[in-house]
């Protein structure tokens, strides 16, 4: 039957899947390289629209139920963001920014959807993950040209200040997991290689948030290879440790400042010394907490935002500059709660589909065979949802993109997989 449908597809033109493939890569070099989104985003936008029309003159495509009901997923958690901006008057500036990265989730939808009209889903993992690598080692080239020093280097700094550091410390671990899951498809040494490059800028980015994303993943893909395959011999899975684990000891090694400020920062808390990592997320939390008792179910809106926690910490018993530091920054620094204030109930329901739904797809392909691959695809998403409540990471364009072009190549593969 499968075979059967095969055949009633049209076939794509490699023109087409070349043009599909700039277009994905022309989404990708604005993540790193911000400063080249205008010129990038035009050959985005042509390209989409001549692909556009394109995809109408194929009258035969497949869509699977679960990569129709990922879009529906996507389109209802930024629709609802949106729609609760509109709610809540009078407008700002502010709440007009923050509408940035529910708009870019819909054009990835669309995206997504034109790459299912084009018949190219099965390829979309490859043109995102490829498009992520290629970009990264480019970057890492450029900052060891500019970097005065290498002293203290940490990947995405150098170029692009916190915010290249952030971009490449979310956009990295999952560009590893993707080719993680690409090399153990069909093991070719070519992947082996990208997956290693990727893990190592991912420690090179030295945070926290860069070695959880990478260190789940592999010791979730580690522990079911140990504990619940039974397919690998004793010498393979031997193997497989002597190679993971001084991997992952060395994404833990370039992030051991950070790692070790965790550990301080906690102290400096208990002494009532919040002017610290995590000691002004620990106020933010507390803070956001706060702010929600009297707006839990539609929240205050994206307009509203900045003064609604500017008068809520006003009133807490922290210090100037904790107060400060609080009122000045663009988010809370916990993504559920960010959530919350700014949607409600409602908003935080539709964020748990937007971040479960893969994870259910990763599932229903477990349960076809198709093992190892989904666990790590499920510890990615595991490893997400346990960074954001220590970032809110889909209020900027860079990482709620990524997430979107990253999952919907994952969806799409692993359905994929499951139906052939």
């Amino acid at each position: 039957m499968q075979a059967l449908q095969d055949k009633l597809v049209a076939p794509i033109s490699q023109r087409t899947s070349l043009l599909f493939f700039i277009m994905t890569f022309s989404a990708v070099v604005p993540l790193y390289f911000e400063s080249v989104r205008v010129l990038a985003g035009l050959v985005f936008l042509g390209i989409l629209v001549t692909l556009s029309f394109k995809s109408y003159q194929t009258k035969s495509y497949q869509i699977s139920k679960m990569e129709k009901a990922w879009i529906y997923v996507a389109v209802i958690y930024a629709g609802f963001f949106i729609f609760n901006y509109f709610l809540h008057t009078p407008y700002s500036k502010d709440g007009e920014w923050r509408n940035a990265a529910p708009i870019f989730i819909l054009w990835f939808s669309y995206w997504y959807f034109l790459s299912i009209r084009l018949n190219l889903q099965k390829q979309l993992i490859n043109y995102v993950a490829l498009s992520s690598i290629a970009v990264a080692v480019i970057l890492f080239a450029v900052e060891l040209i500019i970097a005065d020093s290498l002293v203290g280097y940490r990947f995405g700094l150098v170029s692009d200040g916190s915010r290249g550091l952030a971009a490449t410390g979310f956009i990295l671990p999952i560009t590893t997991v993707l080719l993680t899951v690409l090399w153990l498809q069909n093991r070719s040494w070519l992947y082996f290689v990208l997956l290693l490059t990727g893990l190592l800028l991912s420690g090179l980015n030295g945070s926290r948030t860069a070695f959880i994303m990478v260190m789940i993943p592999i010791l979730a893909g580690l522990a079911f290879l140990l504990i619940w395959n039974r397919t690998f011999s004793k010498k393979i899975k031997v193997w497989a440790i002597l190679v993971i684990m001084p991997l992952l000891l060395m994404t833990a090694f370039l992030a051991k400042d950070k790692i070790k400020d965790t550990f301080t920062d906690f102290s400096a808390i208990e002494k009532g010394q919040y002017m610290s990592s995590m000691g002004l997320r620990m106020a933010m939390w507390d803070t956001g907490i706060i702010a929600l008792e009297d707006h839990w179910l539609l929240g205050v809106g994206p307009s509203d935002y900045k003064m609604h926690i500017v008068s809520v910490v006003n009133k807490m018993d922290y210090s100037p500059e904790v107060k400060g530091f609080i009122s000045g920054v663009m988010q809370i620094h916990n993504q559920y709660l960010m959530t919350s204030i700014l949607s409600g109930v409602v908003g935080l329901m539709s964020l748990f589909f937007f971040l479960g739904y893969p994870v259910w797809v990763f599932m229903q392909s477990f349960k076809e065979g198709n093992e190892i691959a989904s666990v790590v695809s499920i510890g990615l998403i595991i490893g997400i949802v346990f960074v954001m409540f220590f970032g809110a990471i889909f209020t900027y364009t860079y990482t709620t993109i990524f997430y979107m072009l990253a999952t919907s190549s994952l969806v799409s593969f692993f359905a994929k997989s499951r139906e052939q």
